[in-house]
């Protein structure tokens, strides 16, 4: 169950402390008691935006609503009604002291009295996850209306259990955030963060609005560490990892491993390198620890506040390799640029179906005026793009990472600056003598190891008459 931030606590109990009737609160001002029909302002901090959205959350208040009025129990044992009053001059909330219960919970008083009060859900989502995990799942999904719902092989099952109600879904969510994480969803509406489950490791979490109710998904983070052997990149993956600098690009669609690709790269630096390493993530998935090398693991939202910004000051950190969780806009796109042409090797993933996807993203990211530098840029700094995706194996109990490597060399650097990415494919072909390789190779290789079945392959090939030619050819494991 969601509760009260530990400042709101601490007000509460200093209102009790001076026999207030009421306690107001609002952003940027010290917190005020009324006592014997006088108002008071507190020798204390004042409340922040955070400890508001805090609140807000916590006592449900629509997005929209001008007033409001619940109700909650402190963790003293005293009850308070919850009035949320916003016009132009801000919003303030005032707290009136009403009576003691036993334990503590959130009731709002826009309910019928019959409403029953929310129970604490933390320790059920806990289990759900804990349960998700020796299942097999990769993914978790909390959605009002119906059923947890977990994602095993690539495909979304219910779980045998009863609907999960709208106030159900909001309380196991909010159990499981920290006050900060709730002001930042209040605002956003969206929050990414990391969760750890006693018994079950680490997950990546998402949660969100749908239809007006408060959902999540979860991703497993596996606590071992697979090696880039394990997962089925080819050697050159591997060498990638030993560049002084240089820009390596780990591209692929949501739920197609890039994370887990990233992390066996770091992990291959840490063990067998010297050098200081910077990761950005948003949020952190995998923890390592430093060995040989040195790393320091920094969060949007709790380490820095942006990609953008902690990019910016990066290079005074003393990096040798830094990692970006995601490039997403113009600025962290020109910072992983600056930082790879200036000597070091930048590891950064990218939401794209292929390798030459990924370096035309990073171009539209510019108006067509501002490209040339950055094309110029790209074709210096790029080591290699690896782009990857997962399809179901033969037997349908798993998924197998099917993957394409593009390495920069001056046929593939010419065509970057000319903007010719239409060609990059057909460099990628020939170019196996630089360790390159396509879609279509790997997925053959797969095909004839009886890895992946006809369907598979001919999806997710590029040329379906090559695979369809090779599957018909006698004695090739067809």
């Amino acid at each position: 169950m969601a509760r009260l931030p530990d400042s709101i606590e601490l007000y509460c109990r200093a209102a009790c402390e001076y026999g207030a009737s009421e306690l107001i609160l609002q952003a940027d001002s010290p917190p005020a008691v009324r006592v014997s029909g006088n108002v008071t302002p507190m020798e204390a901090p004042v409340v922040t935006p955070a400890d508001m959205a805090s609140i807000r959350l916590l006592c449900a208040v629509p997005e929209s609503a001008n007033e409001y009025s619940s109700s909650f129990v402190s963790s003293e044992g005293v009850r308070f009604g919850a009035n949320f009053q916003r016009n132009n001059s801000g919003e303030r909330v005032v707290l009136t002291r009403v009576a003691h219960s036993a334990s503590a919970s959130v009731q709002p008083a826009s309910s019928l009295d019959t409403t029953p009060t929310p129970i604490d859900q933390s320790g059920r989502i806990q289990k759900l996850l804990q349960s998700a995990v020796t299942s097999g799942a990769s993914d978790f999904h909390l959605c009002a209306g119906l059923p947890p719902c977990v994602r095993i092989s690539g495909k979304i099952t219910p779980l045998p259990l009863q609907s999960v109600t709208k106030e159900e879904c909001r309380d196991m969510i909010m159990g499981i955030l920290k006050p900060p994480q709730r002001a930042r969803l209040e605002k956003e509406l969206e929050l990414d963060f990391g969760f750890q489950v006693e018994g079950a490791g680490r997950f990546r979490g998402n949660a969100h609005f749908s239809r007006g109710a408060l959902e999540a998904s979860f991703r497993h983070i596996p606590d071992h560490i697979p090696s880039l052997d394990e997962l089925g990149h080819r050697s050159h993956i591997g060498s990638l990892c030993k560049l002084n600098r240089g820009l390596v690009l780990v591209a692929g669609m949501t739920g197609a491993g890039k994370t887990t690709t990233m992390a066996a790269m770091i992990h291959r630096i840490i063990e067998t390198r010297n050098v200081m390493i910077v990761t950005i993530e948003d949020p952190i998935e995998f923890n390592f620890e430093s060995s040989r090398s040195i790393i320091k693991q920094r969060e949007i939202g709790t380490d820095t506040k942006s990609f953008s910004d902690a990019l910016r000051h990066v290079l005074r950190q003393d990096p040798d390799v830094v990692v970006i969780g995601e490039m997403r806009d113009q600025e962290t796109v020109r910072a992983a640029l600056n930082a790879a042409q200036t000597g070091h090797l930048v590891l950064a993933t990218l939401h794209t179906n292929d390798a030459p996807q990924a370096l035309v993203r990073m171009t539209d990211l510019f108006p067509p005026e501002e490209r040339e530098p950055i094309l110029r840029q790209l074709s210096n700094t790029l080591a290699g793009a690896i782009s990857q995706r997962l399809v179901p194996s033969e037997d349908g109990q798993n998924q197998v990472m099917v993957s394409e490597f593009l390495s920069n060399n001056s046929a593939v650097s010419a065509c970057i600056r000319e903007q010719r990415f239409e060609q990059i494919v057909g460099l990628m072909q020939s170019g196996r003598a630089d360790g390159m390789y396509t879609f279509d190779d790997m997925l053959e290789e797969l095909y004839l190891g009886r890895r992946i079945s006809k369907e598979e392959a001919v999806a997710g090939a590029r040329d379906h008459s090559r695979m369809e030619a090779l599957m018909r050819s006698p004695g090739k494991g067809a």
